[in-house]
């Protein structure tokens, strides 16, 4: 049976289902469950983003935010992997968050650790990453919302969008 690891962006997912008018899952296991599929064995889920600081956001977002990521941090196989904010508020920018995905990504790799990578993102910053691990004998799969990032569409064994494939993931608000 295949291992199957998924790397999720959170921000490029929340932002993606912003624009689709639908609320993000909350629930990432349950979402790379359903991507990994019956015949494959997931082995963990990773979810990489960064906190809001606390002054730079409302005070309920902040708020349901540090209880998302309280409530990832409770679920079983799951990894929550953050970068940080940098910037003035109102012009902040995540920093770390990129690295820290291809970091796992590859050390995940050369430790044979999955056989198949899913990376739910539309991101085509990780098409090389995504090469590489094809060249080390790894299946990489791309799951996105919207139009798939060329390049990243053109790298990867598989591509799932879904907002087709997988409706009932993404209740509209």
């Amino acid at each position: 049976m295949l291992r199957v690891m998924v790397f999720i962006d959170g921000s490029n997912v929340y932002y993606a289902c912003r624009s689709f008018n639908v609320p993000p899952p909350n629930d990432v296991v349950a979402l790379a469950r359903v991507l990994a599929g019956p015949d494959r064995r997931l082995i963990r889920t990773y979810y990489y983003n960064a906190r809001s600081r606390e002054n730079d956001v409302l005070p309920e977002r902040y708020r349901a935010e540090q209880g998302f990521y309280d409530y990832l941090g409770h679920l079983d196989y799951c990894t929550v992997r953050l970068g940080r904010l940098e910037g003035p508020k109102g012009n902040v920018h995540q920093k770390g968050v990129d690295v820290l995905l291809v970091q796992d990504l590859l050390t995940l790799t050369f430790n044979d650790a999955f056989d198949v990578a899913i990376l739910v993102t539309n991101d085509g910053e990780y098409a090389s990453v995504m090469e590489e691990l094809k060249a080390r004998g790894k299946e990489v799969e791309v799951a996105f919302l919207g139009t798939p990032a060329y390049h990243l569409r053109n790298v990867c064994d598989k591509y799932v969008d879904m907002m087709t494939n997988h409706p009932d993931l993404f209740k509209p608000r």
